[in-house]
């Protein structure tokens, strides 16, 4: 009479155990996953915020080398990063990267074009050419206030796509698997 009874309960205990291991599977395989979307989260936003440092750094370097003689070729990498963006951020951030690269050719050029004129007619005395060093002048430091202002307002021109709402909102508790 107990072997009768001892198979049931034998199929019983292991199917027991057998669910007890698949059902551990599959929190070791929901957490997996989990760890997987973070680390997809985290590397979009090292990412993104490697193309934010690069507009900072694209300002502050043409305004450290706005004397120099030469186009700073480090602005050339910068750039390549604000190409990048067309993939990483929407539409809005790209095309506004697009613009920053724009202002800041122009800058140089008009930066370039007013130092090449100065170094020019350095002796000249004449009041068209006086006023139309001032002129440039005057172009250049209104165009030096829009980059200051752009840097200024790059943490929230960006905040959206860099606040990291997995992080930090309520949706962003973590999740517990009931047992």
């Amino acid at each position: 009479m107990t072997q009768i009874f001892a198979s049931p309960i034998a199929t019983l205990i292991a199917a027991t155990v057998a669910a007890y291991f698949v059902r551990a599977q599959w929190k070791t395989a929901a957490q997996q996953a989990e760890i997987a979307k973070d680390q997809l989260r985290w590397n979009l936003f090292s990412k993104r915020y490697e193309i934010y440092k690069a507009a900072s750094d694209a300002i502050t370097l043409t305004i450290e080398k706005m004397h120099d003689d030469h186009y700073p070729q480090e602005l050339n990498i910068l750039f390549v990063k604000f190409a990048e963006a067309r993939f990483f951020f929407p539409n809005d951030i790209s095309l506004f990267l697009d613009q920053l690269r724009k202002d800041i050719l122009t800058f140089l050029s008009v930066n370039n074009a007013y130092r090449r004129d100065k170094e020019q007619n350095e002796q000249k005395s004449d009041a068209y050419i006086r006023g139309k060093l001032l002129s440039q002048e005057n172009n250049i430091v209104d165009l030096q206030a829009a980059l200051y202002s752009t840097r200024s307002a790059l943490p929230t021109t960006f905040g959206d796509a860099l606040n990291f709402p997995q992080l930090t909102s309520p949706a962003a508790a973590p999740r517990r698997h009931r047992d």
